[in-house]
């Protein structure tokens, strides 16, 4: 059957071609619209850490500022105070020490409980892979 000059078998041709275009165009848009989700959720992401380092560093401040607090209330009891890190266990060590001897009253948390922290850890770390 021809209508004004095309035949059927063109038309359908036209249409598959078209079709098939159109599947193609749809496959693109699909894997651009996940590129573009992707990119969203790594946006995302990074603005997150980007928030969280931001109130990492508050913190540091305002525990800065807490300790000087805490320095010059034990200057009026006679007393220092001696803010550490231990690495070994990742702890904050507070030492208490007499300003007039230099004698170390108290020792927080204490040597025998950081040791054993470091044990538990070293073990830990036999049981599982820290890298993983």
């Amino acid at each position: 059957m021809q209508v004004t000059g095309i035949s059927t078998e063109s038309v359908n041709a036209g249409a598959n071609v078209v079709a098939m275009r159109a599947r193609e165009i749809n496959s693109t848009l699909k894997a651009s619209t996940q590129k573009i989700t992707e990119s969203i959720q790594a946006t995302n992401r990074a603005a997150q850490v980007l928030q969280e380092a931001q109130s990492v560093d508050d913190i540091y401040a305002q525990t800065l500022q807490t300790v000087d607090q805490i320095k010059r209330v034990t200057e009026a009891f006679a007393s220092k105070v001696e803010f550490s890190v231990n690495k070994d266990i990742n702890r904050v060590v507070v030492k208490i020490i007499d300003a007039t001897t230099n004698n170390t009253i108290k020792v927080i948390p204490s040597e025998e409980i950081q040791k054993i922290q470091a044990r538990i850890q070293e073990a830990l770390g036999l049981l599982f892979d820290e890298k993983a």
